[in-house]
């Protein structure tokens, strides 16, 4: 019997942080959550959803938390909002990218992310607009978009008010 070394990361809360009543980082939050793409694999395909290729950059980096990610882009770029960095984990057959620094309006939709049959989920929230847009939750499959609503359910979004 040969012996097989297996590297394993615990994450004990899985995906229970997307919860917080507050933001992921300044002004917001973009997270992508796929199933059936590997951590690179998600990171390529956000990459190439980007509008202005020649302006920004996605980068992926290792274990860094949002702060020391924000910290890491400041010393690369001079400012955060220079680049977009993605921090990337798993939950389970779920990956997950989070998105940092000056990733408002820079991606595209997401519905060529999912191709190949890749489940694909976007929540998206930006503190800094004028009138801060409620969360927004997309869900995307093998190539297109099945699902689109916010999270926000008052009277304040909506001609008629929401019910629900």
């Amino acid at each position: 019997m040969s012996e097989v070394a297996v590297r394993m990361v615990v994450m004990i809360d899985g995906t229970t942080w997307l919860a917080a009543p507050q933001s992921i980082a300044f002004g917001g939050y973009h997270v992508v959550l796929a199933r059936g793409l590997s951590s690179e694999e998600l990171a390529d395909r956000l990459a190439a959803t980007l509008l202005y290729k020649a302006d920004h950059v996605v980068v992926a980096v290792g274990e860094h938390t949002g702060d020391s990610l924000l910290e890491l882009m400041d010393d690369t770029y001079g400012d955060s909002f220079d680049g977009i960095g993605l921090r990337l984990g798993r939950a389970d057959d779920w990956t997950y990218a989070v998105a940092y620094g000056g990733w408002p309006g820079e991606f595209g939709p997401l519905a060529q992310v999912s191709r190949d049959g890749a489940h694909v989920c976007l929540l998206e929230y930006e503190e800094g607009n004028g009138k801060p847009v409620p969360p927004q939750f997309e869900y995307f499959h093998d190539g297109r978009l099945l699902s689109a609503c916010n999270l926000h359910l008052d009277a304040s979004w909506g001609y008629q008010g929401v019910d629900g």
